[in-house]
């Protein structure tokens, strides 16, 4: 590869050398390929090493990976707070998971300050770009008015759109709303049903439910 050895010889160098390129991308699709050969084999160090030789290249989906290394430790000492920066890299880029994924980070205080506002602002983001995790997390928000009003028929609205996906979560959440009778008619049979569809995409919250209901 063409930096394969100023990479070994010093990172930072090779590093400044990527920025002064032009804008083709080739480079950069050669530092992927080459740091996907290295995740596949599990050398997870050499890997992120050249994930961020890729990264300048400005991909949602590489960046989003360098987060997903650094929140789990691959190849590097576990950090949430980078594992937010690289997320929130691929956030602003557009990359769909990069958004739910620091939505998800805001939600939980992961790597950054807790934020509920923030949390749901990037979460409509992904659910924008049809994200039906992000559109069945908007769904609890509102269900359990975390951080702002209660709101059943928006959370109703949310759960429709991810359950509209095939989104597990969503199905689940629309069963709760029936069996519950929020913001609308209690509905046990409908409920029930809605929970088997979550159970049978392998749910096992959704199948103690329908143990629950006797179903």
């Amino acid at each position: 590869m063409l930096y394969e050895k100023a990479v070994e010889q010093g990172f930072e160098q090779a590093t400044k050398r990527l920025e002064l390129l032009s804008g083709d991308n080739t480079t950069y699709l050669e530092f992927e390929e080459l740091a996907d050969d290295y995740y596949e084999k599990k050398n997870y160090t050499e890997a992120l090493k050249y994930y961020k030789l890729s990264a300048l290249g400005n991909d949602g989906n590489i960046l989003n990976q360098l987060g997903y290394m650094y929140l789990t430790g691959e190849g590097v000492e576990a950090d949430d707070s980078e594992a937010a920066k690289w997320f929130r890299k691929a956030a602003e880029a557009g990359n769909v998971t990069g958004q739910y994924n620091l939505g998800w980070m805001y939600e939980t205080g992961l790597g950054v300050t807790k934020n509920i506002i923030l949390a749901k602002r990037w979460y409509e983001k992904a659910a924008a770009q049809n994200d039906g995790d992000a559109q069945s997390r908007l769904g609890d928000i509102y269900y359990n008015g975390d951080g702002i009003t209660k709101d059943y028929a928006k959370a109703r609205e949310w759960y429709l759109k991810a359950a509209g996906q095939g989104n597990m979560y969503g199905e689940f959440g629309i069963g709760l709303l029936y069996e519950f009778g929020c913001g609308l008619t209690k509905n046990i049979d409908k409920a029930a049903e809605w929970y088997r569809r979550a159970a049978n995409r392998g749910m096992e919250r959704a199948k103690t439910k329908l143990q629950e209901l006797g179903r």
